[in-house]
C-alpha cells in the first residue's frame, strides 16, 4: 500500500513539473511572439516614415505624411482671426475671468493624486 501512494505521488509530482514546464515554454513562446509584433510594428513605423519624407527627419515628422504646409500665417488670416475674436467678444462667448478661475480650480483639483479617505 505504500509503495502505490509512494507511486501516486510520484506520479501527481511528475504532471506538475510537466504541466509547469509547458506553461513556461508556453509563456516564453508568447514574449517571443509580443517581441515580433513590436519589432513589426517598429519596422512598419520606419517604413512609413521614410515615405513620408527623408529617414534622417524621422523625428521631426509629423504623423506619417508631411503638412500641408509649413508657412506662417497671411494678413488675411491674421484679418480673419480679428473678426471671429471680435464676433465672440459680442456674442458674449469668451468665459469670464470668474469662469476662468473656476475652470481652473476644478482643473487643478482633478490632476492631484486621489487620497483615501
Amino acid at each position: 500500500m505504500c509503495i502505490l501512494r509512494a507511486s501516486k505521488s510520484t506520479n501527481l509530482n511528475v504532471l506538475e513539473m510537466e504541466m509547469e514546464k509547458e506553461k513556461a515554454v508556453g509563456i516564453v513562446a508568447r514574449r517571443r511572439r509580443n517581441q515580433r509584433q513590436r519589432e513589426n510594428e517598429r519596422f512598419a513605423f520606419a517604413v512609413a516614415v521614410a515615405a513620408a519624407g527623408d529617414a534622417d527627419d524621422a523625428e521631426a515628422a509629423h504623423g506619417v505624411t508631411k503638412p500641408i504646409s509649413v508657412a506662417g500665417p497671411t494678413e488675411v488670416d491674421w484679418q480673419r482671426t480679428r473678426e471671429l475674436e471680435k464676433f465672440l467678444v459680442e456674442a458674449a462667448l469668451y468665459e469670464s475671468e470668474e469662469e476662468a478661475a473656476k475652470r481652473e480650480e476644478v482643473l487643478g483639483r482633478l490632476r492631484l493624486p486621489r487620497q483615501l479617505p
